[in-house]
């Protein structure tokens, strides 16, 4: 899978100085584990990865827009639909324009048991939070 610097640059390369750009990157690993009636009904994991994009035109039209479809071709699409939108939207005078650029943060929450946690011992840990309640 690619990674989120990468997603982001991409997106920023189709974007190739048409507006000023917005981009946020969210890649990882989902999961959920529903009970009902003390019984585990459904278990699903998996991998997403969500792109989002906000543009402003020079004149202050500015829109977003967001995909989880990571191509190439997917996110030349939501660069196009994007630039799109904002030229459809009115200007906006009062708008500010983008922050300075920085570098993206790295996750400081990190908890590798959750992480690791399948469905067993997801389980376990509902199962124990139930026992305790009357």
């Amino acid at each position: 899978m690619t990674g989120h610097r990468d997603l982001a640059q991409q997106v920023l390369d189709l974007v190739d100085g048409r507006a000023e750009a917005e981009v946020y990157v969210d890649i990882g690993v989902s999961s959920l584990t529903r009970f009902a009636n003390s019984f585990i009904h459904q278990n699903v994991s998996e991998e997403a990865s969500t792109v989002s994009v906000r543009m402003a035109t020079d004149d202050g039209r500015v829109a977003s827009s967001a995909g989880t479809a990571t191509t190439s071709e997917a996110l030349a699409r939501l660069v196009d639909r994007t630039l799109d939108a904002a030229g459809r939207q009115p200007p906006d005078q009062g708008w500010p324009g983008f922050g300075s650029a920085t570098e993206p943060v790295d996750v400081d929450h990190w908890d590798q048991a959750t992480a690791d946690a399948d469905p067993v011992r997801r389980a376990e840990v509902v199962k124990a939070f139930v026992d305790v309640g009357e």
